[in-house]
């Protein structure tokens, strides 16, 4: 159960990120890419 959940809250804080990213897509394309490669490593590092 707690596996469940802790499994959820990634895919929702991903989302999030993603989402954040979106929105802010007046930055460079590289600042992007270093954005996402963050939050993919922030998440999948543990």
């Amino acid at each position: 159960m707690a596996k469940m959940l802790a499994y959820f809250f990634k895919i929702e804080m991903f989302k999030a990120a993603i989402t954040r990213i979106v929105k802010k897509n007046h930055y460079q394309h590289d600042s992007l890419t270093t954005r996402f490669a963050d939050v993919y490593n922030s998440l999948y590092s543990r």
